[in-house]
């Protein structure tokens, strides 16, 4: 089964795309290049003074599924997975991702985890804002309620700094409507500074009311018991949007509105 594209390493990635998201990103990217290796032992990888994690998100159009290169430091997975009683059951001894034998159980192990820390639900369209949470039956929109995504696992490999995942969120009884393409009458879902309230021109088109769309609300907790200060980007793109979402302890991502034309 093919894999989505993805940069060879967290530098490269945020190199690629910090024309997009931003200098900020950059600094994430230099923080989380380290002296890990694939080749140590599990038991002597160092630890690591900045603690990230990066998920690029690609939407494809044609298979109506988003497609996961998620990089993680190997000191953390090897962190967390010593706690899956499943897998401590399949490899009593020491875990090792670098060795072969404990593939497929970390394999089986390491999908567990990310799906219990990552994940999406798409809401549908409705007037109400970004502040509707999720479960919300105050509109007819929303009383349907939102829609979930499975995990289509593909798998993991390791590199020289980064073990990375590969899988596909795909939405449940839901088709999203197509992406329009930029400069065509719509507005991308780019951030932008807004001035105070009272500055607004209610006469400039690019200060309309969002038309009503889809939001895409992302979950991501990986780590989050590891480190108080773990940070976890996810670098999404729709069509031409591009957007990076970030989640803390203390800060989940923000809600992403599905690109609409302005009529």
């Amino acid at each position: 089964m093919p894999r989505p594209l993805r940069c060879s390493s967290l530098a490269a990635a945020f190199a690629l795309v910090s024309p997009f998201y931003g200098p900020v990103l950059l600094i994430v990217a230099l923080l989380a290049i380290g002296p890990l290796r694939s080749g140590e032992a599990a038991s002597t990888r160092p630890a690591h003074p900045f603690h990230a994690t990066q998920a690029e998100v690609e939407w494809n159009p044609e298979s109506q599924r988003f497609e996961v290169a998620l990089s993680l430091w190997p000191v953390d997975v090897e962190g967390v997975l010593r706690e899956d009683a499943e897998l401590r059951k399949a490899v009593p001894e020491t875990i090792d991702l670098d060795d072969p034998k404990h593939h497929e159980p970390l394999d089986a192990a390491l999908r567990r985890y990310v799906e219990s820390r990552f994940s999406l639900v798409i809401l549908p369209p409705t007037d109400l804002g970004d502040d509707v949470s999720i479960g919300t039956t105050e509109t007819a929109a929303e009383a349907s309620g939102p829609s979930r995504t499975s995990v289509e696992w593909l798998g993991f490999e390791i590199e020289q700094d980064s073990l990375w995942c590969y899988f596909e969120l795909v939405p449940q009884g839901l088709e999203l409507p197509p992406v329009p393409s930029a400069g065509r009458g719509i507005g991308p879902n780019r951030r932008r500074e807004e001035p105070a309230d009272e500055e607004l021109d209610a006469t400039d088109p690019a200060n309309e009311a969002e038309p009503p769309s889809h939001r895409l609300r992302f979950r991501n907790s990986l780590f989050f018991e590891l480190h108080p200060d773990q940070e976890n980007v996810i670098l999404l793109r729709v069509g031409d949007s591009r957007r990076a979402l970030r989640a803390t302890n203390d800060r989940s991502p923000e809600p992403y509105r599905w690109p609409v034309r302005r009529d």
